[in-house]
């Protein structure tokens, strides 16, 4: 797997936003939650502070430092 995209296990709830319309729902905010495996892409652009994941399927922004806290691999 490239080091630019990469699979964590969450140990801690994250808000997540969504980025995508999914049934109208753009830009809502989300609790992924501990346990769920997103995918980080590192050369995604970070939209304003935060970090593009994907959860899912879906794309949401998250903000780093809450992913480095919660994920313990970042």
């Amino acid at each position: 797997m490239s080091t630019c995209n990469e699979s964590v296990m969450l140990e801690k709830d994250i808000a997540g936003v969504r980025l995508e319309e999914h049934e109208r729902e753009k830009g809502v905010l989300v609790l992924i939650p501990a346990g769920e495996v997103i995918r980080v892409d590192r050369t995604a652009p970070h939209l304003g502070r935060m970090q593009q994941v994907e959860w899912r399927g879906s794309a949401y922004g998250v903000f780093p430092q809450d992913l480095l806290k919660r994920s313990g691999s970042i």
